[in-house]
């Protein structure tokens, strides 16, 4: 491709040499042959200083500052925001030649997300990008990314080119508020975007929730006049959210009146079933999901997929043989103790799982161990330590991915928002098994933080750690003891 095709819309005022690009790169330790660069300064780093170790490979540069070089380059100083419309330039405009289903909030994107392929099986053919990684109708696909959610500018363009080339009909993506504040999407004509939830997270990055909330509503302030904003009404942020979208507004909720409004809910421990409100149909389901969260993630799954034309018998057929997400309220398999884990690692996360298993606990007890993640939002922890001790009879305070951060400090921080002295250890599998000990088999167990995660991130060093296989290892010691 010529470097003036590739600047063609994005710099017009300028005059570009006939040069051909067959690569292009923002990483010095890959630089194909004849590769157009892109210099941008990280925290730790800056390739600026670097340009002559790799010029040999490179037939232009873009840099943010002046730079020594014998190659052409050109200086932009704002090249960060407009990565997107030169990699989507670069590979043909490959978000055109699909259908996107955009997903944001601070809960319930992955599970929305897996839901709607999930009910798209068999329909059309479709791919996700989300924290679970990248997926083609349900089957895992590797890349290498830099980000678990929603992939920087140069890999995300490169996936959707991917895409293309196997025929993807429709997109489902995890679009995080780090995505959108940072425009990694920009450009990517969303057909659906949801609308989940607000509530208090990644406060580390965006300082206010009032900047969080002005992340999020840049996916729904960017919509095409003929896309759909699938809003949760009953949050606090919706309104703020769509003001300014062009897009047709679309509700769903189960408290305010909503275009499709989940009724009629019966949940027992074994599943639930619930009806969808939509221009005086009533759509019957049963689903094998708990808890009012996953009726507010159905309901917009099914919104989308009612709004696509989809018929009625075939999204309930689907409902109701979706088995759930890895690691969101997932069942430990065994009959010994009642255990589950989930990813919960927000205070309103805690509180909805958790509210979810006070309505199954009978007269037994509900013991929780979490953690919180080191390096990141600080505020949360006293939050989800209150919300712990409040609805849980025990709690074990413990690590989760403490990164650089003391362990013992971060435990502190969750304590501060507690009454009383929970139980503290410091080591994740001592206080799943103290959990395990201190339990009958009628109790339930609430390992959260981490859900699908199967690493601990210690350090610098990320280590081998899946909460639900230690517990079963646990268990299966605990059987062996017993038999000896």
């Amino acid at each position: 491709m010529k470097l003036r095709d590739i600047f063609s819309t994005i710099y017009s005022h300028e005059n570009f040499p006939d040069t051909g690009i067959e690569d292009i790169s923002v990483d010095t330790r890959d630089v194909p042959k004849g590769s157009l660069f892109i210099l941008l300064e990280g925290e730790n780093f800056d390739p600026h200083t670097k340009v002559q170790d790799i010029e040999d490979n490179v037939s232009f540069f873009i840099a943010e500052k002046e730079i020594n070089t014998q190659k052409p380059y050109m200086i932009d100083p704002d090249v960060r925001e407009k990565l997107s419309q030169i990699f989507s330039s670069f590979y043909d405009q490959p978000e055109r030649k699909m259908e996107h289903i955009g997903i944001t909030g601070t809960n319930g994107k992955t599970s929305v997300g897996s839901i709607i392929q999930h009910l798209y099986n068999g329909y059309v053919k479709t791919s996700y990008i989300g924290t679970l990684g990248i997926q083609i109708d349900k089957e895992p696909v590797t890349f290498s990314l830099n980000t678990p959610t929603t992939p920087q500018a140069p890999e995300l363009f490169g996936i959707l080119n991917y895409f293309v080339e196997t025929n993807i009909d429709k997109n489902i993506m995890e679009v995080s508020s780090h995505a959108l504040h940072q425009k990694r999407t920009k450009g990517i004509p969303f057909k659906y975007s949801i609308f989940t939830n607000l509530s208090t997270d990644h406060l580390d990055y965006h300082y206010t929730m009032e900047n969080y909330l002005q992340a999020k509503k840049l996916l729904f302030d960017e919509l095409p006049i003929d896309s759909y904003a699938i809003i949760n009404k009953d949050d606090p942020y919706a309104d703020t959210i769509i003001e300014n979208c062009d897009a047709k507004i679309i509700t769903y909720g189960i408290e305010a009146k909503s275009d499709f409004q989940a009724t009629s809910i019966q949940i027992s421990e074994n599943g639930t079933a619930f009806s969808v409100l939509h221009n005086d149909e009533e759509y019957r389901f049963e689903t094998s999901l708990i808890g009012m969260f996953n009726i507010y993630n159905l309901t917009a799954a099914i919104s989308t997929c009612l709004l696509e034309g989809m018929d009625y018998l075939t999204i309930k057929n689907q409902v109701k043989t979706f088995k759930g997400v890895p690691g969101r309220l997932e069942k430990v398999l065994t009959d010994e103790r009642n255990i589950y884990v989930d990813y919960a690692h927000s205070p309103d996360g805690l509180e909805n799982v958790l509210e979810t298993l006070n309505k199954l606990k009978g007269n037994n007890k509900i013991i929780t161990v979490f953690g919180c993640g080191g390096d990141r939002d600080t505020e949360k922890r006293p939050l989800m330590g209150k919300i712990a001790e409040e609805r849980s009879d025990v709690v074990i305070v413990t690590s989760d991915n403490p990164r650089t951060e003391k362990e013992e400090l971060i435990m502190e921080d969750i304590k501060f928002g507690m009454e009383k002295q929970p139980i503290s250890l410091t080591n994740r599998e001592d206080a799943i098994k103290k959990a395990i000990d201190m339990s009958t088999s009628e109790d339930l167990i609430l390992i959260a933080g981490k859900g699908h995660e199967n690493y601990q991130i210690i350090g610098k060093e990320k280590i081998e750690f899946d909460d639900k296989l230690v517990s079963l290892e646990i268990l299966q010691s605990r059987k062996s003891l017993i038999s000896s």
